[in-house]
């Protein structure tokens, strides 16, 4: 990311990870705006900006209730979302905020796209190795489709025991720092989640052509439409992305191009920069105004 921001001409500066940084960062170079990300961000960016009367928005990502201590910061995130304008990817994350929440999608930039006669045979899974994104089920479903290529990209607290104990059915690759080059490798992505917001991962995959199978989750529904697409599943019923799985193996090259063409129309009409970015600098004018 940095490297991106740095590549784009944008200054960046880092905080210690004692509060303190924050405090002397925001003091001393006092932004026209800070929008925050995250709960620690969230709390101590609203807590100091009103403090040193800086407009502050806070943006609201995670659909993951999370567990002990992250469960209270999440908590406390949400509790003092009143201090300052809040946004929300997904309208159940904006049902759980503390106040009312202007719910603005994700959104990326379109790539160029390139017509292909034949889209790879390749079933992959991109984000953290963790239960609640669902990596488990994915793995399992490598297990039982030898005849395709299951590739994972990302790291988590359950990467070492799954590639152990998957060893030889699927392909683990790590932390991929830039996807660019991995994306037309793939033929569909799954997202097994158990708890979403709106995944980037989900509008990265359809503004390249490439059909995403996913749980019913958080607002995954928004960008995922079934037979257009890509296919939504039962989160209790791990079969149907089995079922899935097995449609999309089965659709004829003229039908894989079509969705193709469906999911880049989707992303470009609804969860593009240039549908998005205005909401983004309507929030910021009224924080200031």
């Amino acid at each position: 990311m940095v490297a991106r921001l740095q590549r784009e001409g944008v200054p960046v500066r880092y905080a210690n990870e004692h509060p303190g940084g924050l405090w002397q960062l925001l003091k001393t170079h006092r932004p026209a705006v800070l929008h925050t990300h995250g709960y620690k961000a969230g709390i101590l960016g609203r807590l100091f900006s009103k403090t040193l009367g800086i407009p502050v928005v806070s943006s609201y990502h995670s659909g993951e209730p999370g567990q002990g201590r992250v469960a209270w910061y999440r908590r406390l995130d949400h509790c003092t979302a009143w201090l300052a304008p809040a946004i929300a990817v997904s309208d159940a994350i904006a049902a759980d905020v503390w106040q009312r929440a202007t719910v603005v999608a994700n959104f990326v930039s379109m790539p160029t796209y390139m017509r292909v006669t034949k889209s790879p045979n390749t079933v992959a899974f991109v984000g953290r190795f963790s239960q609640e994104k669902g990596i488990t089920t994915f793995c399992e479903l490598a297990a039982q489709h030898p005849t395709l290529y299951f590739s994972a990209y990302g790291d988590g607290p359950l990467l070492n025991d799954l590639r152990e104990q998957y060893r030889g059915q699927l392909a683990f690759h790590g932390a991929v720092d830039d996807m660019t080059p991995v994306w037309p490798k793939i033929g569909v992505l799954c997202i097994p989640s158990l708890h979403e917001g709106l995944p980037m991962v989900a509008l990265e995959a359809l503004s390249r052509g490439i059909p995403v199978i996913a749980n019913d989750v958080g607002d995954l529904r928004r960008c995922v439409i079934p037979g257009e697409t890509g296919w939504l599943c039962d989160p209790a019923q791990p079969e149907q992305l089995k079922t899935a799985l097995l449609a999309w193996q089965a659709m004829p090259v003229n039908e894989r191009f079509a969705m193709a063409q469906r999911c880049r129309q989707l992303i470009q009409q609804q969860f593009s920069c240039a549908a998005q970015l205005p909401v983004f600098l309507d929030m910021y004018t009224r924080a200031v105004g």
